[in-house]
């Protein structure tokens, strides 16, 4: 039993290290697009995102925000994944 459920922890922990490195090209390649939309600025996204009343100020503001609790989320992930693998080796260890 105890075996199974230390199988189960290092699994946990191995997928959470790989769902990490994804969300952090994934935030990678979004912070990238943001860039180049900034340094674009097509009336396209103004019209998009809410019509005639939005400025690139606020588009600014808007994915700043949205960055900013995407790399809080990772760094939450980040350590529980940590957790997981510091209790994957102290099972490994108990055993």
């Amino acid at each position: 039993m105890n075996d199974e459920f230390a199988k189960r922890v290092r699994s946990a922990a191995i997928a959470g290290w790989w769902t990490l490195l994804a969300a952090a090209i994934w935030m990678t390649a979004g912070w990238l697009a943001y860039l180049v939309i900034l340094n674009t600025q097509p009336q396209w996204m103004l019209t998009l995102w809410g019509g005639g009343q939005l400025t690139w100020s606020k588009v600014q503001e808007i994915g700043f925000v949205m960055f900013a609790l995407f790399k809080v989320i990772l760094f939450v992930a980040l350590l529980i994944v940590i957790w997981l693998s510091i209790w994957q080796c102290k099972l490994k260890r108990s055993q």
